[in-house]
């Protein structure tokens, strides 16, 4: 039976609250393990089969699959359930608070993107996923800044809906690409000075 979730701004609370930070040092990098345990729950809540899943030479990583409904075609929506660091320096508020000011919502991953996993699951409290005709799966990913390639099996065929196609078959939906861009390494929220990678991937892939 499905069961009533938390409201909206506590399921946001909880998940800014909960570190999942990834980083290439290891002192920094840390489990999405605890980001991943109420996420199931909720979906599972939901009436979604939850499928957690170790991804492989990694620091404790997972991946999961929340799925519902039937059929060989339907929707496939991915997010990462991790965060970049941050210069504690830098904030006005506690980063792992979500605080409200100016009618805006501030907290690490409040837009990027944890807050997509609140909205999502808000939009879904008043459907009855049992009455799907296709099948509908979430994909919260444990990646954001890590090289290590992207992948998770699927029962069967999707479309998925992303900033990028994902190839699809009935055993995997994987992701992988490869351009190599010369750059400082800097994250897309610090200021220059830096030699961004996207604008150089981009010029490649639209030449």
């Amino acid at each position: 039976m499905k069961k009533q979730l938390p409201p909206f701004i506590e399921i946001y609370r909880t998940l800014i609250a909960t570190p999942s930070i990834s980083a290439t040092e290891a002192a920094l990098d840390q489990s999405n393990a605890p980001l991943i345990e109420p996420l199931s729950g909720w979906f599972n809540d939901l009436g979604f089969e939850v499928d957690v899943q170790p991804v492989p030479d990694t620091r404790n990583k997972f991946n999961m699959l929340a799925s519902a409904g039937s059929g060989n075609g339907g929707l496939l929506l991915a997010g990462h359930t991790d965060t970049v660091p941050f210069d504690d320096g830098r904030w006005t508020r506690d980063p792992f608070t979500l605080t409200e000011h100016d009618n805006k919502l501030y907290g690490l991953g409040s837009a990027d993107m944890k807050g997509f996993f609140a909205f999502i699951l808000d939009a879904l409290r008043d459907i009855d996923v049992r009455a799907l005709k296709n099948r509908c799966i979430f994909w919260p990913l444990r990646m954001k800044k890590h090289p290590w390639p992207v992948h998770a099996i699927l029962p069967q065929p999707v479309h998925c809906a992303r900033n990028a196609p994902l190839s699809a078959n009935p055993h995997r939906c994987s992701l992988f690409a490869r351009i190599k861009a010369i750059f400082l390494p800097r994250y897309a929220s610090w200021a220059n000075p830096a030699i961004q990678a996207i604008p150089n991937a981009a010029s490649t892939l639209l030449s």
